[in-house]
């Protein structure tokens, strides 16, 4: 089960994050690091459930062997991310 507070303007990740990334992200900041997405999910609904919107980009060198799937909310703050090998 996922909880989330749809009102919260920031997400801080709890643990320090690798690549660079930082503990706070939103949409825009993604995209000034990173470029356009390679890969983007729409929002959709699965029942009563809102699936987030999604997108998933190439790691900078030297990591360029991985991908990074980074999920947001309404707000377009990072929620999740996904290491992709």
């Amino acid at each position: 089960m996922r909880l989330e507070d749809e009102n919260k303007t920031a997400w801080l990740f709890p643990n320090p994050l690798p690549f660079s990334l930082e503990p706070v992200m939103t949409q825009r900041w993604m995209r000034e690091r990173f470029g356009f997405p390679i890969g983007y999910g729409e929002r959709k609904m699965i029942g009563s459930n809102s699936r987030h919107i999604s997108e998933v980009y190439p790691l900078l060198p030297p990591n360029q062997k991985m991908s990074v799937l980074f999920a947001y909310n309404s707000g377009y703050f990072v929620v999740s991310v996904f290491f992709i090998v």
